[in-house]
């Protein structure tokens, strides 16, 4: 605080505002002079030597559920700075990551085969307008019925085996999230390119590239159980040989904490 300059012109007021923070407080006249010159003469640019191509993540809300005031805050700065760039003269790709096929997915698929079993009908569209509603429904017996818990754990099994039953109901459900979603880019002149697993699941070197990565960690976790106790990375390594079930990674949020575990599931990877 002792070193702030005092003179300076951008700066009306600098103060310790209770322990961490501190107020820096703009100058009013400043700020109008550079709004006046903004309006005046317009916004203006150095020259750009070297155009790059910049990659800017943005947005990615939660297929099946409502943006929140954090999807609007991203997609906000996300664009924001992607005009930005794109002003300045560079290649700029925006990415919306969208889509999920986990858990939450079995849930909606089971639950969509019991609510409207004719979804597989040549032309038929999904009647839902409230797909918040239709997750909360899902979730709920997801939480309650242990026989319907099962079913979506087989769900999401069958949708990584590809099977079109589960494909088709699973792009189904993206297509009314994807509708929902572009209503609110729309209304803020967002204009932005999908990308996730909604793009990637159909792709064979997607699934390849799956395989490939869950063999790796299999082979890395070996290693690090062998440098805390040979004998479990022993064991550990017979069963990873012997059993035909492969690893799930779940990620685990709760209250004030966040963390990864390991379950043991019947094919989850391929």
């Amino acid at each position: 605080m002792a070193k702030f300059p005092q003179d300076t012109k951008v700066v009306s007021k600098v103060e310790v505002a209770g322990p961490g923070y501190i107020n820096v407080e703009l100058s009013a006249q400043f700020l109008a002079e550079e709004v006046k010159s903004l309006c005046v003469n317009g916004v203006k640019f150095s020259p750009l030597l070297a155009p790059q191509r910049i990659l800017v993540d943005f947005s990615s809300p939660n297929v099946a559920k409502e943006m929140h005031v954090g999807h609007l805050r991203s997609t906000i700065i996300g664009d924001t700075i992607c005009r930005l760039f794109e002003e300045l003269g560079h290649d700029v790709i925006r990415i919306n990551h969208i889509g999920d096929w986990g858990t939450q997915f079995g849930m909606l698929i089971a639950q969509l085969q019991d609510k409207f079993p004719e979804y597989l009908r040549e032309g038929f569209e999904l009647p839902i307008s409230d797909l918040q509603t239709f997750y909360k429904e899902s979730k709920a017996r997801f939480d309650e019925d242990p026989e319907f818990k099962k079913r979506a754990y087989a769900c999401v099994v069958k949708l990584q085996k590809k099977e079109p039953e589960f494909i088709q109901g699973w792009k189904m459900i993206c297509d009314v999230s994807r509708k929902e979603f572009y209503k609110i880019y729309d209304r803020l002149g967002v204009v932005i390119g999908e990308r996730g697993k909604i793009k990637r699941l159909l792709s064979p070197f997607y699934s390849v590239f799956n395989s490939f990565v869950a063999e790796r960690a299999a082979c890395i976790l070996y290693l690090i159980l062998l440098q805390v106790n040979p004998f479990i990375s022993l064991s550990w390594s017979l069963w990873w040989k012997s059993s035909r079930s492969k690893i799930c990674w779940r990620k685990i949020m709760g209250a004030g904490s966040c963390g990864w575990k390991v379950r043991k599931r019947t094919r989850i990877l391929p």
